[in-house]
């Protein structure tokens, strides 16, 4: 950033700007910041993970979820990234309410949107404060109102959008890495097939700059560059990864192969009947009749997003391969289309100056991200009474539904949830994902939900298993981040006693009985322990975090120590070159 593009960071108007990118995720988000949410799909899948990851600002280093996702020791933490939103709870104050916590986290998810685009338009780029908050705001809302669902997942992913694609257009440029180390990291540290989608895209966009011009040792220098920094910063991530991957089975989220053919397929009539899709394609369309001409960032997005809709077959002839691991190939047309905003936004930025009333521009894009938000009440608010008052959850709904055992995608039919509400540790078992279990408690591997498998329906329930293949209630079952205890409802008698705590190879977990250490084996993907027990016997389970974990972290420090130390020095070499430059032109 030099004096020369860009005002004082400091000066009134940047502090205004700032402050209203930090006032729009309320204004935006309005509707629903006052109110219970409607949690019903796999939004309680994130609220899950975020009430997990606020006990602790170390608990993403512990590999299995103890707090929630029923309470049974998910390892999600491991295949599921949790590093940007756990930076985002740690700085959170200590005793608010889960709902209180997931909306401050989707404020952060929509303001992080923001900032990552305003700063690459406003300080790297130098366009105006109304052009570069205009596209910023859009994005944000863009983001947010799509994929409020997966706030913990696919829309804060979307955060490394921004910079994969400015690092895309400066391919040719030394210090394109930076940009593309920055992107792929987010990318990890969010949601792994948002990596996938990335690393393929950068690789495909990396090959037609390479077949286009001569000059190809600064792409391949600037690709080695970004794999082996973004090695070290995303170990965090894909170590423990690869490590309880190799050591465990585990059941990744079911794909029958009839969904990846059939289910949720883009057609026409779905591009017509959802506005959002209809805002994003028009925002494309409209940039290239503005700029006159089509980006080599825009064609790829255009044609993968193409490729995510029913035009082409080719699901059904890949369904059986590798390929379906990105599960839907919707994925596919929303990545691209995404993809194609980005460079949209970047290609208009080429010809802001051309526009004469910015400010109209930013004023309208305010006014129209706001409206957005109305998809986000539509999604999220409460149902209202026939007297006006709000449907919320109580402890006795909670309890009736954990009562009739009721699992899977049910709560659309269930009250709004409060912070109040989800003080009752039932409530983390109203929905009971099988994502992640280990393979063999599982009867049928494509269990979407634990109580719909007849064999891990009793580990949601919570029940003990002898080895005479006998189920007990347990009592008094309390959980937190790192610790899960329990009591058996009567006297067991056997020789072995599989507990309703998921077991995994390579974790580290203690058992105590009554306050002793014993020991324990993993035997069909549950922790089991040998011998009988009385009602009265007290059951600890406490994970530590394994070595791997720690090694992971220290040399990601280590990663991002290096990067920040190449900042440093690209900028310290940019500003040596200016004073020289200067003294050159006033001896001349």
């Amino acid at each position: 950033m030099t004096s020369s593009k860009i005002k004082n960071i400091f000066s009134s108007g940047e502090v205004i700007a700032w402050g209203f990118l930090i006032i729009f995720p309320i204004l935006m988000l309005s509707n629903i910041l006052w109110t219970p949410i409607h949690i019903h799909s796999d939004d309680y899948f994130h609220l899950s993970r975020i009430y997990n990851l606020y006990q602790s600002r170390f608990d993403f280093l512990y590999p299995q979820n103890f707090a929630s996702l029923g309470r049974v020791g998910s390892i999600v933490n491991v295949f599921y990234p949790p590093v940007l939103l756990q930076m985002i709870t740690a700085i959170l104050p200590k005793g608010l309410g889960a709902i209180t916590v997931l909306k401050i986290v989707v404020c952060f998810v929509l303001y992080l949107n923001t900032i990552a685009v305003y700063v690459l338009l406003r300080y790297k780029l130098a366009k105006s404060r109304s052009f570069s908050l205009a596209m910023a705001i859009f994005w944000g809302a863009v983001v947010i109102s799509f994929d409020i669902a997966s706030t913990g997942g696919e829309a804060i992913g979307k955060l490394s959008f921004p910079f994969i694609a400015y690092g895309l257009i400066n391919l040719r440029k030394k210090n394109a890495y930076i940009y593309l180390v920055l992107g792929f990291s987010f990318a990890l540290y969010t949601h792994l097939l948002t990596t996938l989608f990335l690393v393929v895209f950068v690789l495909i966009y990396s090959l037609f700059v390479l077949f286009n011009q001569k000059e190809w040792v600064s792409v391949v220098l600037t690709g080695v560059k970004t794999i082996a920094l973004t090695a070290l910063t995303g170990m965090i991530v894909y170590l423990p990864v690869i490590y309880f991957g190799h050591y465990n089975e585990i059941a990744f989220p079911p794909q029958p192969a009839s969904f990846f053919t059939g289910y949720n397929r883009i057609y026409l009539s779905s591009i017509i009947e959802n506005p959002m899709y209809l805002v994003m394609i028009a925002f494309v369309i409209i940039s290239i009749f503005i700029t006159k001409k089509i980006s080599l960032g825009t064609s790829l997005s255009l044609i993968i997003a193409l490729l995510g809709t029913a035009a082409s077959s080719w699901p059904f002839f890949l369904q059986h391969t590798s390929v379906n691991v990105i599960q839907f190939p919707y994925r596919l047309f929303q990545w691209g289309l995404y993809m194609a905003i980005m460079f949209s936004i970047f290609s208009l930025a080429n010809i802001s100056k051309q526009f004469k009333n910015q400010k109209t521009i930013l004023i309208c894009s305010v006014i129209f991200s706001i409206f957005l938000g109305s998809g986000i009440y539509q999604y999220w608010f409460p149902k209202v009474n026939e007297d006006g008052t709000l449907w919320v959850a109580t402890t006795k709904d909670v309890e009736t539904s954990i009562d009739k055992n009721e699992d899977g995608y049910h709560l659309y039919d269930f009250p709004s949830f409060t912070d109040s509400m989800l003080d009752d540790s039932a409530s983390w078992n109203l929905m009971n994902f099988s994502d992640y279990a280990p393979r063999h408690v599982l009867k049928d591997t494509q269990s979407k939900f634990l109580k719909y498998d007849d064999r891990a329906k009793h580990v949601a329930m919570h029940e003990l298993k002898t080895s005479t293949n006998h189920y007990v209630e347990t009592k008094n079952f309390t959980s937190s981040y790192n610790m899960i205890s329990f009591s058996p409802s009567s006297d067991v008698h056997a020789t072995k006693i599989a507990l309703p705590v998921f077991g995994y190879n390579k974790t580290k977990l203690n058992v105590f009985i009554n306050g002793k250490l014993v020991s324990y084996n993993i035997e069909n993907g549950l922790v089991t322990v040998s011998g009988s027990l009385k009602s009265s016997d007290v059951i600890v389970i406490k994970q530590m975090v394994p070595l791997v974990e720690k090694m992971a972290f220290v040399f990601s420090a280590l990663g991002w120590i290096i990067f920040i130390s190449f900042v440093f020095k690209i900028r310290k070499n940019k500003r040596y070159k200016r004073e020289s430059e200067g003294i050159e032109g006033k001896v001349n």
